[in-house]
């Protein structure tokens, strides 16, 4: 049970050295612990990782100094065992968000790209969507606009005939030039965005990195309008 809530918390996250120190982990050697109380200081908790696998969790009654487990069974239930489960998972969240980076694109090129953005236009990956975690934009940061849809995506639903996943670029095009360049490789119509102003870009390396940063410059060109 503590595995399957600890990945749905720290899924697709990278840790932050940075700011985990300064959320109030310690480091020692290349671990890092926090530790905490809580359920109004009748708990104490002990959350370890060594900065790259998911963190470990121990939470130890303060009154007898024996570890308590009940809050990781699902067939465990009460007001009072709620209520530890909740201030558990509340901590673990606050942890997921305050001292992991988001870590969900993993090719190369998706990390050229969230650089680009970031280095030459000042935009950050933004994920607006609970319900899709794979999907990211980035905006111009004068006038709001979209100019790029990074996604995570299971190949069929662009048009390539494998199951499995990948990751592809959204960006906006002129119109006159979608025909010349969609191919059923590399370019695709439009994923989730209007198909008569945007492609969709395979980032699997076979588009040059130039290419593909051209590609993002003269969508940030067309967000203007």
């Amino acid at each position: 049970m503590e595995t399957t809530i600890i990945d749905d918390l720290f899924k697709n996250k990278k840790f932050n050295p940075d700011k985990a120190l300064e959320f109030g982990f310690k480091k020692d050697g290349n671990n890092y612990s926090y530790q905490t109380n809580i359920v109004d200081d009748q708990f104490q908790l002990l959350v370890k990782t060594n900065a790259k696998d998911i963190p470990t969790t121990k939470l130890t009654d303060i009154s007898n100094g024996i570890e308590y487990r009940l809050h990781l069974d699902p067939k465990a239930t009460g007001k009072f065992v709620s209520m530890v489960k909740n201030e558990f998972l509340t901590t673990l969240t606050d942890i997921s968000n305050s001292c992991y980076d988001s870590d969900i694109f993993k090719t190369k090129q998706s990390k050229l790209v969230s650089d680009y953005g970031k280095n030459n236009y000042g935009s950050k990956l933004e994920f607006l969507w609970k319900k899709f975690p794979t999907n990211a934009i980035m905006r111009r940061v004068d006038n709001n606009k979209w100019y790029a849809l990074m996604v995570g995506v299971n190949a069929k639903k662009v048009g390539l005939g494998l199951d499995q996943d990948i990751e592809i670029l959204v960006v906006r095009i002129d119109p006159d030039k979608i025909d010349q360049i969609v191919d059923g490789k590399n370019y695709f119509h439009a994923y989730h965005m209007n198909k008569q102003h945007w492609i969709t870009i395979y980032l699997d390396g076979t588009v040059p990195d130039k290419e593909i940063l051209e590609r993002i410059d003269e969508s940030y060109e067309l967000a203007t309008k």
